[in-house]
């Protein structure tokens, strides 16, 4: 949990207890003005009758929703390359030509009463393989098992419930005295419900205000660390593309054919990786970023 993830909850609980400690308050002050209250006396045809009255606490509750975090753990792996040059001796061969002195041709040529045959030697070109050696840095890979962890906020609206007692007057008829002492104790109870939508509407603004900021935060420091990661990635990625590109060109500079072919293999499969691998905390980041903008429409509808 960070220490961002450990304020809102914070503040949320510390919200939620200041709230029922009102609405407590809120019950003891009503309970006290229904004792500061005269009480009627009897009249004679209500003591012959035996009317009885009675004030009773009647259970209700207010109901509101919060956010309610949690965290789900999520990991993303794939191998990033670790490249090393190493120097190389290539070896191959390629077709050359050179000039051979060898006998063009026979020309007659008479020696007394006898004639021989005389070869006219001069250079004629041969075509013969030539072996090319020499010595280059070539870059060699190592793959790295990387495993990016993050805590990826999930946000539910919950339907808190604070109960609370309002003032009620039971009697079966009331007149005179016992009605005005009956409307006195349902304004009690009128001001108190009404007192308690009050706070239970503030302490929902106070929320939507507050914590809009913190989960912002949240996201924040969650996306700029995977941001943080792909950097470092591009750089690793990058690095070794440009080493392998370098090499090619030396090598098709000394037609090292086999060595190109082999070299950009390599590049192919370098160049796939590392799109996967960007589009991969790319998804990443757009998920968090449609989470984040959820979190608000649930704010602005539930709070």
């Amino acid at each position: 949990m960070s220490e961002i993830d450990k304020r809102i909850q914070e503040k949320i609980k510390k919200k939620e207890a200041l709230l029922k400690e009102k609405i407590e308050a809120l019950q003891k002050s009503a309970k006290s003005r229904i004792d500061d209250l005269e009480e009627p006396d009897p009249s004679d045809f209500e003591a012959a009758i035996d009317l009885q009255f009675d004030i009773k606490w009647k259970i209700t509750s207010i109901k509101f929703d919060i956010p309610k975090f949690s965290m789900e753990l999520e990991k993303i792996s794939f191998d990033v390359p670790e490249v090393k040059m190493e120097t190389e001796k290539i070896s191959f061969d390629v077709p050359a030509v050179r000039m051979k002195r060898t006998c063009l041709f026979k020309k007659p040529v008479f020696r007394g009463l006898k004639i021989y045959s005389e070869c006219v030697y001069g250079n004629k070109p041969e075509v013969y393989t030539k072996r090319v050696e020499f010595k280059t840095d070539i870059p060699k890979f190592n793959s790295k098992r990387i495993e990016i962890k993050f805590d990826k906020p999930v946000v539910k609206m919950e339907t808190i419930e604070i109960k609370m007692h309002l003032p009620q007057f039971y009697l079966t008829s009331v007149e005179g005295e016992i009605k005005n002492y009956s409307e006195d104790v349902q304004e009690i109870g009128n001001d108190m419900n009404s007192e308690a939508k009050k706070l239970s509407d503030n302490f929902s603004n106070e929320i939507n205000t507050e914590l809009k900021q913190d989960i912002k935060d949240l996201f924040d420091e969650i996306q700029n660390s995977l941001i943080k990661s792909r950097e470092e990635i591009s750089v690793n990625y990058n690095t070794g593309i440009t080493n392998i590109k370098t090499s090619i060109k030396r090598l098709k500079e000394a037609n090292a054919t086999d060595k190109v072919k082999e070299l950009e293999s390599q590049l192919a499969i370098l160049i796939t990786d590392f799109e996967n691998a960007l589009k991969t905390i790319d998804e990443n980041l757009e998920d968090l970023a449609k989470e984040e903008s959820e979190v608000f429409m649930n704010f602005s509808v539930n709070i």
